[in-house]
C-alpha cells in the first residue's frame, strides 16, 4: 500500500471457509473485538440455538460425541446466570450476573486492563482513557490546538505561522513541521513553544497538504501535483503528477500517512470531498469514495483511526476502505490542517 503523508488547503487550508463473519466498521469503536470463536480444525464450529440458549460443541474429530454446553444465552438475549458467566473467558464474570466484567462480550475489557485511547472504558472503571494523553495536533490559520478525538475538548497551545499543514516525523523523535502557503517549512520546539525556518531556499512550491510517512520521508500535495520534499533544506526530490492515474484529483487541504504506511488525501475535484488513495510503489492515485463532507481541510492518522477536519470545525471519522463518513463533533474553529500522532 501506498506510504501516507498529511496535508492543507489552497484556499485556507486466507479465507476460512466457514469462519466467523467479519466485524463491520464499527464507528464509535464499541465493537473492536469480536467474540472469540470456538472453530475447530476440522471446521466443526460453535452454534448458539436461538431456542435452547446452549451451543453444541463439535469435539474435533467424528468419533467423539458432541455434548451440549451452556453458554449463558438465552433466546431473549438475556443472560442465564444459574452459573458463573464468562463469555468472553477473559477471567472475569459477566456483571449482569453478579460479576465485574462491563463487557463480557470483549476479553479486552475487564477490570484488570490497561486502558487505551478508545471509546471503551477498557478496565471497567466508569471513565475513559484515565491517565493518557488522548489528543493529535490540530491548527487554524492563527493557532496550534490539541484536539481530543473522544472527549471533543480543545486546548490552545501557541500561535501558528500562516501554516496551511502540519505533521510529525515518527516515533520516537515525534518533531512537528509545518508547511506554510509560500512553501516554507517551519518546525516547532515543544520546550520553547517556538517556531523556526528551514533553509528551504531552493524550493518555493507552495502546496496545501503536507504528511510524513514512517520512514521521515515528507510530501506536499498542491492541486494534482505531489512531491518528495527534504525534511532537511525543503528541496524538492521528486514530482508525480496524480491525474495521470486517469483520477480526478485536486488537493483539498490535507494529506497523511496512517500506521500502516498507506497514503491519503482529500480532493476537492467534486462538490464534495473525495477520499483519494495513492500507492506508494506505483504512486498511482486510486478514488475510494466521496466522504459527503467538503472543505476537509485537515487529515490525522490517529490511534488507529483516520480523523478530517474541515474548515468548519467539524470532526469526522473516515473509513480508508470506503470513503464512508461520519460526523462526531463541531467545534467552534476553523481547522486549516492536523498532524499525525506518533503511534498513528
Amino acid at each position: 500500500m501506498m506510504q501516507c503523508m498529511a496535508c492543507s488547503n489552497d484556499t485556507g487550508p486466507d479465507v476460512i471457509t466457514d469462519q466467523t463473519p467479519p466485524i463491520p466498521w464499527d464507528p464509535i469503536g464499541q465493537n473492536d473485538t469480536p467474540p472469540p470463536s470456538s472453530q475447530t480444525a476440522d471446521a466443526g464450529w460453535t452454534s448458539v440455538y436461538a431456542d435452547a440458549g446452549v451451543a453444541l460443541r463439535d469435539a474435533g474429530n467424528d468419533s467423539e460425541t458432541d455434548v451440549d454446553e451452556p453458554t449463558g444465552r438465552l433466546p431473549d438475549g438475556g443472560v442465564d446466570c444459574s452459573f458463573p458467566v464468562d463469555y468472553d473467558n477473559d477471567g472475569y464474570v459477566d456483571h449482569r450476573c453478579g460479576g465485574d466484567d462491563c463487557n463480557d462480550e470483549n476479553p479486552y475489557i475487564h477490570p484488570g486492563a490497561n486502558e487505551a485511547c478508545d471509546n471503551d472504558d477498557n478496565n471497567c472503571d466508569g471513565n475513559i482513557n484515565e491517565g493518557l494523553e488522548c489528543w493529535f495536533y490540530a491548527h487554524s490559520s492563527t493557532s496550534l490546538y490539541k484536539i481530543d478525538p473522544f472527549l471533543f475538548t480543545y486546548e490552545y497551545v501557541v500561535s501558528v505561522p500562516s501554516l496551511f499543514d502540519m505533521d510529525t516525523t515518527p516515533a520516537p523523535q515525534f518533531k512537528l513541521y509545518g508547511l506554510t502557503g509560500s512553501g516554507w517549512l517551519k518546525t516547532f520546539d515543544e520546550d520553547t513553544e517556538t517556531w523556526s525556518t528551514l533553509d528551504n531556499s531552493q524550493s518555493s512550491i507552495g502546496g496545501n497538504g503536507f504528511a510524513i510517512d514512517n520512514y521521515g520521508r515528507a510530501f506536499v500535495t498542491k492541486s494534482s501535483k505531489l512531491y518528495e520534499v527534504d525534511l532537511q533544506t525543503g528541496a524538492i526530490i521528486e514530482e508525480w503528477d496524480l491525474s495521470a492515474s486517469g483520477v480526478n484529483v485536486r488537493s483539498s487541504g490535507d494529506c497523511v500517512v496512517n500506521k500502516n504506511n498507506s497514503f491519503f488525501m482529500t480532493s476537492s475535484a467534486s462538490p464534495l470531498d473525495d477520499l483519494i488513495y495513492v500507492d506508494s510503489s506505483t504512486m498511482q492515485a486510486v478514488l475510494v469514495g466521496n466522504t459527503g463532507f467538503d472543505a476537509i481541510w485537515g487529515l490525522t492518522a490517529a490511534f488507529g483511526n483516520l480523523y478530517g477536519l474541515t474548515s468548519a470545525g467539524k470532526l469526522l471519522l473516515i473509513n480508508p476502505d470506503t470513503a464512508e463518513t461520519v460526523e462526531l463533533y463541531d467545534f467552534p474553529l476553523s481547522f486549516y490542517g492536523a498532524a499525525s500522532t506518533a503511534n498513528r
